[in-house]
């Protein structure tokens, strides 16, 4: 098998990052039926509680660390399907 040099390993790594960005921009906007009926509903919450201490009467599933995470995309100035 033929070894790939260096130079061609990074120009693949680079078409392979541009590749997935391409495909995540074309999807940016889509809302499946999971943050629908669910994630749209917890980040309002969080949202509405305006500090941390909105995570203690957090009501979704998901563990503690997914929830800071989602408290801590409220505090972004843009859209939920966007963060």
């Amino acid at each position: 098998m033929k070894k790939i040099d260096r130079r061609m390993f990074f120009v693949l790594i680079g078409i392979l990052s541009a590749s997935g960005m391409l495909l995540r921009w074309t999807g940016i906007r889509f809302v499946g039926v999971d943050y629908e009926n669910c994630l749209e509903n917890w980040y309002q919450q969080l949202k509405a509680g305006g500090s941390l201490a909105a995570l203690a009467e957090y009501e979704g599933d998901y563990n503690l660390f997914y929830a800071t995470i989602l408290y801590l995309l409220t505090l972004v100035p843009v859209e939920p399907t966007t963060a």
